[in-house]
Parts: structure tokens; C-alpha cells; sequence
């Protein structure tokens, strides 16, 4: 004869110990104790969502349940080999904050001009960023497309003349990464040489015969624009910032300085030009 034993004895309820909380971001760490060889079905809001396999005591541990944002309640079933299942288990309320939202950074340059990122002066480099969840973990940033490095606060000088290109990052302590933002800025050392064309009636011995015009042109050898060219005709008591060619029409002798100023404030020593006008034609007597 064949006797056959039917199982109806349900699992021991599971017992979960507390999941500390708020959960904040990554999977929840949920362990219990239950009957041995059994499945416990973890649930959350009474939908099963994993399983964890109790030892030999009775002991289970999971490592990956993710508690999506918000407030949830926990639970377990325990399930034997013949499908009988446990009461559930005492039910936890879980609070859970999920960051799915990278930081932001911010760039700061410091140094002298600054006007459209030209500097005349080395420059300082400094970062902040702020994440409304979990917090900032690193910031990290590129020179010219070098390789990354740790931002480790402070500022940091970037001081020989050229153009730099600036990469930069951050990431929060959830694991968002920022996109990569970027800027850029010129150390310009060099001020801009200025020239003086004069363009007028033409006498003998550096004399004009008449009013002239003097176009000043200005060149930067940081390659950058030049910001405005000035001029004074008395001494350097008053100057006037040149929009247009200058008109001189003294009779005599006039001293015109000059000088420009770049992007990136670098100001040109002042240079002096010396002209002679005398319109009024010799007399002679008989």
C-alpha cells in the first residue's frame, strides 16, 4: 500500500526587524527570522517584491530591496516547500526619499578686467555646488580637455597667457553625475600698442597746411579686442575716449597723447605725437 503524508502546517510568521529609516536612495536592507527552509516573500503595500531564503536558524537577510519614494508599508510571508503560507508578518511603515536629480555647479573666476572672461592677471578657479537631496559628494573638473581631477576646495591659479577651456562636474551622494557644464576664459599679459595716422594738407618740414584728422588704430598681441582708445591734447589733464578720427585744428603746435586698453584691461603706456599746423601763407613786402 501507499501512504501518503499531506502537509498543511503553515510556516512560523516571519518576524522583521526594524528597517532603519527614512531610506534615502539606495536598496533597503531588510533581515528577520522565520521557519528554516522556507521563502519568505518580502511585500510592499501587500505586492510581493522579492524573496529572501532563511539559514539554517531561521535567519534571512536582503540586500537590494528598493523602497520607492514615498511612505510604504513592509511585510512577510513565509511560503514551505508544499506552498502552505505564514500569517504575514507585523507590518513596518517605511518613509522613503529617492534622488534622482544630479547637482548643480557653479563656477567662479577671479582675477583683474574679467570683461567677456579676459583677464590681465593669473586667474583663481573655484567651484560650488548644491544637491537639494542627498547631498554633494565630489565635484570634479577638466583643463583643456585634460584629464579629470578632484576638486579638493580652495581656489586654483592658472596664471601663463592663453585661452583655457574648463570642463566641469558634480556628483551627489546617491550617484546622480552632472552634465558636463563648461566655460571658458583668457589670460592676456599684453597691453595693446596703438598707432596714429594723420591725414590732412601737407606742408614742408613736418608742417601741415591746414586742420587735420588723426584715426588711431589699436592692435592686442594677446589676441584679444581692444576695448577703447583715448586722447588728450592738454598735457593728460582731460582725456576723451576716441569714437572717431581725431580733428586737430589749432594753429601752432599741438601734443596729442594717446593710448587704448584691451579686453582685458592691460592699458598701453601713453604715447605723445607732435603736430605743426600753420595755414596762413607767407607775406612779402616790396
Amino acid at each position: 500500500p501507499v501512504s501518503l503524508t499531506l502537509d498543511t502546517s503553515a510556516p512560523v510568521a516571519p518576524v522583521l526587524a526594524p528597517v532603519a529609516g527614512p531610506v534615502e536612495d539606495g536598496p533597503a536592507v531588510v533581515t528577520g527570522t522565520t521557519t528554516a527552509g522556507t521563502a519568505v516573500s518580502l511585500r510592499l503595500d501587500g505586492e510581493h517584491i522579492a524573496f529572501a531564503y532563511p539559514d539554517e536558524s531561521g535567519h534571512f537577510t536582503h540586500l537590494g530591496v528598493r523602497i520607492p519614494s514615498g511612505t510604504h508599508l513592509l511585510s512577510a510571508v513565509a511560503i514551505d516547500g508544499t506552498g502552505n503560507e505564514s500569517a504575514p508578518s507585523a507590518t513596518q511603515s517605511i518613509d522613503s526619499t529617492v534622488d534622482l536629480t544630479p547637482p548643480v555647479t557653479t563656477v567662479s573666476l577671479a582675477g583683474s578686467g574679467g570683461s567677456g572672461n579676459r583677464f590681465s592677471s593669473a586667474v583663481g578657479v573655484s567651484f560650488t555646488a548644491s544637491d537639494d537631496s542627498s547631498g554633494v559628494n565630489g565635484i570634479e573638473y577638466s583643463l583643456n580637455l585634460g584629464a579629470w581631477q578632484a576638486y579638493t576646495g580652495g581656489q586654483f591659479q592658472g596664471s601663463q597667457a592663453g585661452d583655457f577651456s574648463l570642463r566641469f562636474r558634480a556628483t551627489d551622494s546617491a550617484g546622480n553625475i552632472e552634465d558636463v557644464q563648461s566655460t571658458h576664459f583668457t589670460i592676456d599679459l599684453a597691453a595693446p600698442a596703438t598707432t596714429a595716422t594723420v591725414t590732412g594738407p601737407t606742408g614742408s618740414n613736418g608742417w601741415f597746411r591746414g586742420a587735420v584728422t588723426v584715426e588711431l588704430t589699436a592692435t592686442d598681441a594677446g589676441g584679444g579686442p581692444v576695448a577703447s582708445s583715448w586722447f588728450s591734447t592738454d598735457g593728460g589733464s582731460h582725456w576723451t575716449k576716441a569714437t572717431a578720427a581725431v580733428p586737430v585744428a589749432a594753429a601752432g603746435t599741438t601734443d596729442l597723447a594717446f593710448y587704448s586698453v584691451d579686453a582685458a584691461g592691460n592699458v598701453e603706456s601713453a604715447q605723445t605725437l607732435t603736430i605743426r599746423i600753420d595755414a596762413v601763407a607767407p607775406s612779402s613786402s616790396v
